[in-house]
């Protein structure tokens, strides 16, 4: 193949996904964040078939391994038999292969890559930075739909946070660029252009006499990013593009490029300052920088902090029953909920009560790995970051070599930093972007021993094998795109008749929805919502049963104490409403539902505690039901009162 059409390929098959995925985010589906990794498979699908000429037919014989490519493989087999020896059945485990495998694909495609391939990169961070950005401004002109009701821009996100972080991990690429094109006299911008990205794309599109012009373009568009995370109010993204810029300035200011030097021999990634006292005091500086940030964050949405600080609370206690393996993947949302529950029980004065409510999410990736992998993965996980920045890197990096490593050091800290107060490890895009900032970092490193291939015919029979190996690969992963899709737009059908009221038939695009669902607690649930209102009691909690392995909560709770009141258990019925109402104590329709049953079983005295409470609580959000039930409980404390005054309390029930 020509060389320069094979890098053109591997322009497409690289840049596709890191600016096409953010915009499959569809409400085409119930969870609309299924279109992105819908789109993501199917990319990987085009990816294993148009790049087996590059994964397998390549002219050197040998593969170099790196240091952080050993740790990451033992990461991931670490977290799959962590869950089978902890016997944890994990939720949605067919997408999470699925979407391990994409990912992988993609990190061995950047880390072999040779570096001019690698810096393709470079603008196609900048060009998916420009897109969300763009988006986000016609959202905020009302172009474009917000995706959430309650925030004007989410870009091609489901809220604001997901979208502020993405376009924080991007950043650093147009400020690099802008950074080294600023100064002709210091730096040669055209020089720095032309082998920041292959020559072949750029040399009819950058010339000396339009550097004025992209300059202003990709100030313009480094302008529009940084707006749109103000924009969204994101301290996590605000926080994270404080940190990543005070890195860029730092290594900007202390980076010894020379353009009389063909070969850069400095130690990328360590600090490069000439004394500890100036190493001391700039220490110093960060964390005074990074501590006033963070106080000014936290005071923009107190009540939203301290919501963080509950689940902090939760996860720790997580951690400390299962401190060395935790409770396997995605063990996080599978317990999350219970131990909140344990907590408001044994706390049930705190003032988090009124700031709790269904949580899937640690809002800590470190705390989430934690809580799911032990402190045995967390440590893992830390020393690959380790060598990540502290690693021993190559001696030979060119200019635009050590420009690039830096700006993917600089966007795997803005994705870091997010992580400390948000959730990106459950943002595909994000991931993608995490992804192959660990792969461009790899592939800068010193290999640690090679694999050499020195029989010809192995090597050829080896090919093979791969290519054999890959097709299936492709075709398996095409046949769980076309089921999951069709599922999913079962349950969509099923949702829609649902909320139509039309319950029974309903259940028909569920249940065609369920086989490739039935490990999917948001799925479980509806179904189970649908089977209970259609008065199907026993199929009701075998299903809730099912959903409460994956993703237990509040809703789970209600609907299994209306199906055992629909069956006569009053005991277990009970015990249902008082755990969804210690999950989330503000919630009023848990509590308001345990007065009933109290009542329908002649408790008239705990029904009157529960009906006194609910009309001294506080009202979060109001609205017309909460007004229904505050009036209704009124009504039944009034009853009460007149009905023992007549000393006939069971007066009270017919008068309900």
């Amino acid at each position: 193949m020509n060389k320069i059409y094979f890098n053109k390929l591997v322009f497409i098959v690289l840049s596709l996904p890191i600016c096409t995925l953010p915009f499959g985010f569809s409400k085409l589906f119930v969870q609309p964040q299924t279109g992105q990794s819908l789109l993501f498979l199917s990319l990987i699908s085009f990816i294993l078939f148009v790049g087996v000429y590059y994964l397998i037919f390549q002219q050197n014989k040998s593969k170099k391994q790196y240091r952080n490519d050993i740790l990451l493989l033992s990461f991931i087999v670490f977290g799959i038999a962590n869950s089978i020896l902890l016997k944890k059945e994990f939720g949605q485990y067919k997408e999470y292969f699925w979407e391990l495998t994409g990912l992988l694909i993609l990190y061995i495609i950047v880390r072999n890559s040779k570096s001019n391939i690698i810096s393709i990169l470079f603008f196609g961070f900048i060009i998916a930075g420009f897109l969300q950005s763009i988006y986000g401004i016609f959202q905020l002109v009302d172009i474009f739909p917000s995706n959430h009701r309650q925030f004007p821009v989410t870009g091609s996100f489901n809220n604001p946070g997901p979208y502020a972080g993405y376009l924080a991990s991007a950043l650093p690429f147009s400020i690099v660029f802008l950074w080294f094109t600023q100064s002709e006299k210091r730096y040669s911008s055209t020089y720095i252009v032309h082998n920041v990205t292959p020559k072949y794309f750029f040399k009819k599109t950058i010339h000396s006499n339009k550097r004025t012009t992209v300059f202003v373009a990709i100030l313009l568009i480094t302008i529009s990013i940084v707006f749109m995370i103000i924009a969204a109010k994101s301290r996590a993204a605000l926080l994270a593009i404080i940190v990543s810029m005070l890195y860029l300035f730092f290594q900007f200011y202390k980076l010894p490029l020379n353009e009389k030097k063909r070969h850069w021999k400095i130690q990328i990634g360590k600090s490069n300052f000439k004394s500890k006292g100036f190493q001391f005091l700039f220490s110093i500086f960060l964390i005074v920088i990074v501590g006033l940030a963070s106080i000014g964050l936290y005071q923009m949405k107190k009540d939203s902090a301290d919501g963080r600080l509950l689940i902090w609370n939760v996860t720790s206690k997580m951690i400390q029953d299962t401190p060395l393996f935790g409770h396997g993947t995605n063990g996080f949302q599978a317990n999350y909920m219970e131990y909140q529950a344990d907590f408001f029980e044994a706390n049930p004065t705190s003032h988090f009560a009124s700031l709790a409510d269904n949580n899937i999410y640690a809002f800590n990736e470190f705390l989430r790995i934690a809580s799911e992998h032990g402190l045995a993965g967390l440590i893992i996980v830390l020393v690959i970051l380790y060598f990540l920045f502290f690693g021993n890197f190559k001696n030979d990096l060119n200019r635009n070599e050590i420009l690039l490593l830096i700006s993917a050091k600089a966007g795997l800290i803005s994705i870091l930093v997010f992580s400390l107060f948000s959730y990106p490890l459950e943002i595909l895009p994000i991931k993608l972007n995490l992804v192959i900032f660990i792969a461009i970092i790899a592939s800068f490193q010193k290999s640690i021993f090679k694999f050499q291939q020195n029989n010809f015919s192995i090597n050829i029979w080896g090919r093979r094998i791969v290519g054999v190996i890959l097709m299936g690969l492709s075709i398996l992963l095409i046949s769980n795109i076309s089921g999951t899709y069709k599922a999913q737009r079962n349950w969509k059908l099923g949702y829609t008749t649902y909320k139509l009221g039309a319950y029974k038939h309903s259940l028909k695009y569920l249940e065609n929805a369920l086989p490739n669902l039935n490990n999917n607690g948001e799925f479980l649930i509806q179904y189970a919502k649908a089977l209970s209102l259609s008065g199907e009691n026993k199929m009701t909690i075998t299903q809730l049963e099912r959903a409460k392995k994956y993703l237990p909560n509040s809703i789970v709770y209600t609907t299994l104490g209306d199906s055992y009141r629909n069956l006569g258990e009053f005991y277990l019925a009970e015990k249902s409403y008082i755990k969804a109402i210690l999950m989330v104590p503000s919630r009023f329709y848990p509590k308001y539902l345990l007065a009933k049953l109290y009542i329908e079983n002649g408790e008239y005295k705990k029904a009157r505690e529960i009906a006194k409470e609910l009309l001294k609580k506080k009202i979060k959000v109001e609205s017309m039901a909460i007004l229904e039930i505050k009036k209704e409980m009124k009504e039944l404390i009034e009853n009460l009162e007149k009905a023992q005054q007549q000393g006939n309390p069971q007066k009270v029930y017919q008068n309900e």
